[in-house]
């Protein structure tokens, strides 16, 4: 509800369910507390009296070393010659240690550990 009403205060955000992100439309919570209620209780929550939604899906802000991981898999997954599944560039963005400020570095390592460690997709 907080993500919702105040956001996380990060510039970076890509949450959709974050008020810092700047992606929830104007006007969506009007009526203030009254509608993010309404929204988590029956949109995120599905209406369960558990708290689990239907789609098993969650929206946490994160930290910027955890997007930034997130955005360097989504890079070399998204790579026309990578040769891995999503799985094992996963896996390698979380195994590789991070050298700030040097993202190309951050890459080639993460390839490397994928060269050395990942199983291939016609293997």
């Amino acid at each position: 509800m907080l993500q919702l009403s105040q956001g996380c205060g990060n510039f970076w955000c890509h949450n959709e369910n974050c008020k810092s992100s700047g992606l929830i439309r104007d006007g969506k919570f009007a009526n203030g507390f009254a509608d993010i209620s309404k929204y988590v209780r029956d949109g995120l929550l599905g209406g369960s009296s558990v708290g689990v939604n239907q789609l098993d899906k969650f929206w946490f802000c994160v930290d910027i070393i955890a997007h930034k991981k997130h955005m360097l898999m989504d890079f070399v997954a998204c790579d026309p010659e990578c040769e891995y599944a999503l799985g094992w560039c996963s896996k390698s963005v979380y195994t590789v240690k991070f050298v700030d400020g040097d993202d190309l570095g951050n890459i080639n390592r993460i390839r490397a550990w994928l060269d050395d460690n990942g199983v291939k997709n016609n293997e």
